[in-house]
């Protein structure tokens, strides 16, 4: 249950750059020109189009996403629960000022995973605390 709280912050993270990358986003403007029958006259109309991350860049889109992914996984991939609330801390931190540096961008899509390790580092931290105070009175009786 504590480890697989530290999941939700990587699922959003991993969610959000899905969606930025595949999903039409980026919006070009293009000119088509219609020629009349009797080629007297040229008529310009702009054409809209939405675009995606993935159709404009390529594969090298991927790369600024793949920053928050990382950050939001490594506390998950941690197996000491002392170490874990370490890294997820630092882990918080590096996200948040991720966010911030980017929030013109893409930086505002990434919040959410933030609060979210918020949350776990707060429920690892109230259930290990639980823990001890059960095993103090334990030993008390």
């Amino acid at each position: 249950m504590r480890r697989g709280v530290w999941l939700i912050g990587p699922l959003w993270a991993i969610g959000i750059s899905a969606y930025i990358m595949f999903a039409p986003m980026v919006k070009r403007v293009s000119v088509s020109q219609s020629f009349s029958r009797d080629h007297g006259s040229v008529q310009a109309m702009p054409v809209h189009a939405r675009l995606s991350w993935h159709e404009t860049r390529g594969l090298s889109a991927a790369r600024p996403l793949v920053v928050p992914v990382l950050l939001a996984v490594l506390p998950f991939l941690i197996s000491n629960i002392r170490a874990r609330r370490i890294v997820g801390a630092i882990s918080i931190i590096s996200l948040a000022a991720f966010c911030a540096l980017t929030a013109f961008s893409v930086g505002s899509y990434y919040m959410p995973s933030v609060a979210a390790l918020v949350a776990a580092l707060f429920v690892e931290y109230y259930y290990e605390k639980k823990a001890k105070n059960i095993d103090w009175k334990d030993s008390q009786t």
